[in-house]
């Protein structure tokens, strides 16, 4: 089975204090790095936002999400987006982790066994110690998330979720035949939910390695998880 990845990684940190998550720190490595370095089974892999030089390399790209901030569903479009950029063959699945995991990476290997041993489902997701569903810590066959994603941006209504990509893709068509000097329609797939997709797909669920779903929101959450901010210069937001 081939294997792509996607590294959700363009929030805004709100809670946070508007710290990204990408660069917080756990034994000396970024989140960042520590979650590229978790998908090292995947013959390639897209960050979706902001990358240091020294991550990129003929494996590794990055890009961005139209519009910026618009939610994980437009970053997983972006992300799949780069890959088609590549010109090889699509992959057979892929994986997307949120950057903001720090102890996830026994997880991936539960996700491709899962995956391989349950061939009618189309995608596996983790599943928290609170039985609480992680669709981005999760596996994903690529033809099914391709096909989901083209019938939400095409506005279809026929699953939970559509109705409101379906009132989003109408008025972003009509936005584009409306008159010069008006704002442009939203992009149909901006700040949908996850569900959005996970509704349309046949889904199983694994319970997840203790802990590593465990997400940093907030500084406590950074705390208890081992997490710290590295120092910046005064002024200097970019870490």
């Amino acid at each position: 089975m081939i294997v792509d990845a996607l590294v959700l990684s363009g929030g805004r940190g709100a809670r946070l204090g508007g710290v990204a998550k990408a660069g917080l720190l756990v034994d000396g490595a970024t989140l960042l790095e520590r979650t590229v370095g978790a998908l090292s089974a995947a013959r390639f892999l897209v960050i979706v936002g902001d990358a240091p030089p020294q991550l990129l390399d003929a494996r590794v790209s990055a890009t961005r999400e139209h519009p910026a901030f618009g939610g994980p569903v437009p970053a997983i479009g972006a992300g799949l987006a780069a890959l088609d950029a590549r010109r090889e063959p699509a992959a057979d699945a892929v994986l997307l982790l949120a950057v903001d995991m720090p102890h996830v990476t026994p997880l991936v290997p539960e996700l491709l066994a899962a995956l391989a041993a349950l061939p009618t489902a189309d995608a596996v997701l983790a599943l928290d110690e609170s039985q609480r569903v992680q669709p981005l810590a999760a596996l994903y066959r690529a033809a099914p998330l391709r096909r989901v994603l083209a019938l939400l941006e095409a506005g279809s209504d026929d699953a939970e979720g559509a109705g409101r990509a379906g009132r989003a893709g109408r008025a972003g068509r009509a936005g584009r035949a409306g008159r010069a000097g008006e704002h442009p329609a939203p992009h149909p797939l901006a700040s949908l939910p996850l569900r959005a997709i996970t509704a349309r797909m046949v889904v199983e669920t694994i319970a997840a390695p203790p802990g590593s779903t465990a997400d940093v929101d907030t500084l406590d959450d950074a705390a208890a998880l081992g997490v710290t901010v590295p120092r910046t210069t005064e002024g200097d937001r970019t870490l």
